[in-house]
């Protein structure tokens, strides 16, 4: 999925350019934090790192939520998903 290492090109951008810090910030977040695992800016960055991937429809994000090398650009401590909250996400 990820040999070209495409994604951490596009964390690299993004880490100049701050896209995604500067969209996360026109949004608000009304979500109970204490229910929920991801923050704004993590769902932001898999959307679009997702996208410029070629990602483009929300059905595949299922499959790339399992890609290690995306989880590195978005920054996750848990390359691999097996700390994730609900046992069902768990790889």
């Amino acid at each position: 999925m990820s040999s070209d290492g495409g994604a951490l090109r596009l964390q690299a951008a993004d880490r100049v350019l701050d896209v995604v810090g500067r969209m996360a910030a026109c949004f608000d977040d009304y979500r109970d934090r204490g229910r929920t695992e991801h923050g704004l800016g993590a769902l932001l960055r898999q959307r679009v790192f997702g996208t410029g991937m070629d990602y483009e429809d929300l059905n595949e994000h299922d499959r790339i939520r399992r890609d290690s090398v995306l989880a590195l650009a978005c920054s996750r401590d848990d390359l691999t998903g097996q700390k994730r909250a609900r046992a069902r996400d768990r790889e």
